[in-house]
């Protein structure tokens, strides 16, 4: 999965959970829902912050001479 299809996963998990609750909390069923989307949203970032610090061949700019 690419950065954006995470973002893109955690934005639909979030929606689906939105769908479904009652004011401003969650329900404990959703727990698992939101933990997903919580992660997703972490390695669509982690893909984001990697996406600076690896050079065009793949390796981390500090280990390219």
């Amino acid at each position: 999965m690419t950065g954006p299809e995470h973002y893109a996963e955690a934005e639909r998990l979030l929606a689906v959970a939105d769908r479904h609750t009652s004011g401003v909390t969650y329900g404990p069923e959703w727990t698992l829902t939101l933990t997903a989307a919580h992660v997703h949203a972490t390695l669509a970032l982690a893909a984001a912050t990697a996406v600076e610090t690896v050079g065009p061949d793949r390796r981390s700019e500090e280990h390219t001479s």
